[in-house]
């Protein structure tokens, strides 16, 4: 599912989780493989929301 697919709320929440997430994985195993992978979804989303206008007005499908 692409991320375009997503609310806004959706995507500040999934954040959130990953957020959590990534500080517990960091914790426990340091940076990992799998740590840098959340990380990395972790931006991806903040890009889709700082730099997207996801509502609906906007969209290229309609």
């Amino acid at each position: 599912m692409k991320l375009s697919n997503f609310s806004e709320k959706e995507l500040k929440e999934q954040l959130r989780k990953l957020e959590v997430t990534s500080k517990k994985i960091l914790e426990t195993s340091g940076y990992t493989k799998e740590a840098k992978k959340v990380l990395v979804l972790q931006e991806l989303i903040r890009e889709q929301l700082t730099n997207e206008n996801i509502s609906y007005a906007t969209s290229k499908v309609r």
